[in-house]
């Protein structure tokens, strides 16, 4: 458990093993594959690092098929 978010809220967080390994999709990953990147020029290969753990919150842009993905803030 620990307290994540701007109102502190409890919440089981669990690591992933893969954690920081580079990816070009999702499908690598336990979780998402994610960037901090948000904008990339059309059709130029995006990588990634597989997510730390299954926590939300901060901004990040996920990563699919070597492309940028939806990318989103979480307080």
């Amino acid at each position: 458990m620990k307290q994540v978010g701007k109102l502190q809220s409890w919440k089981c967080i669990t690591p992933y093993k893969d954690a920081g390994k580079a990816c070009t999709d999702s499908s690598q990953c336990e979780g998402e594959c994610r960037t901090s990147v948000t904008t990339s020029s059309e059709n130029r290969p995006v990588t990634g690092a597989c997510q730390a753990d299954n926590g939300r919150f901060g901004c990040s842009a996920t990563v699919e098929k070597g492309q940028l993905g939806r990318a989103m803030c979480v307080d």
